[in-house]
């Protein structure tokens, strides 16, 4: 009987280099990596991701519309509360109506002292600064046209004269500063059907009485109110 060579009686074994050999180019697997699951994973947390992107622009935005909401509630409360709380400077009197009366007429029963409305005369005192008196069927007129007459006794001083002169000078028109040297009260300021008696000079008062009731008289001229409001 022939002998079995070597090689055939020989068992094959395997070495661990063999057993992960790859071909030329292939790179191995890591071991549990499965690239399906790693999609699905990576689809997943993009999802994920957005979804809380979402939940961020949704809290976001129901942050700004509620902020919008109180400033808006908050602005509609204070302009209600100015127009329900707001108080026009002066005092107001019941409207005498007007009428032109001639230049020898007196009229004896104004209802306010300086008068605020009434018969007057046909024409108007000159705006500006007076060194005298001026008649009340004259200054009456001017109210009727929204002017504002400023008037002070005996008792007011050179300095609160000057005063009254800086408020009385800020426009040619709508405005008249005169002495009326009887007078109860130390300054009056007079519109059509308001006044304002004060004992002292109050510029702040003065000139919130001017802006309320300037050019607001029942006669309207239209080249007084286009200079007041260039003045302006």
């Amino acid at each position: 009987m022939a002998k079995k060579s070597q090689s055939q009686t020989r068992p094959t074994r395997k070495t661990a280099a063999s057993a992960t050999a790859t071909t030329p180019g292939q790179q191995p697997k890591a071991a549990g990596l499965d690239p399906l699951s790693e999609r699905r994973e990576t689809r997943s947390r993009g999802r994920q991701a957005a979804a809380q992107a979402r939940r961020r622009q949704k809290r976001i935005q129901t942050i700004v519309i509620a902020v919008v909401a109180v400033l808006a509630i908050g602005l509609v409360g204070f302009l209600a509360y100015q127009r329900f709380t707001y108080v026009e400077p002066g005092e107001s009197a019941e409207d005498l109506g007007g009428g032109h009366i001639g230049q020898d007429v007196v009229v004896t029963d104004y209802n306010t002292d300086p008068p605020t409305s009434g018969q007057h005369f046909g024409t108007t005192a000159s705006w500006g600064i007076s060194g005298d008196p001026i008649q009340n069927e004259l200054q009456v007129h001017n109210l009727e046209h929204g002017g504002i007459v400023i008037q002070y006794n005996d008792s007011v001083t050179e300095e609160e004269i000057s005063e009254l002169e800086g408020i009385a000078s800020q426009c040619d028109v709508k405005l008249i500063l005169a002495p009326r040297s009887d007078m109860e009260q130390r300054i009056a300021v007079t519109a059509w059907t308001n006044y304002l008696n004060l004992e002292a000079v109050d510029r702040d008062a003065i000139q919130d009485f001017i802006d309320a009731h300037v050019d607001e008289g029942p006669e309207r001229i239209a080249s007084e109110s286009d200079r007041w409001e260039e003045c302006n």
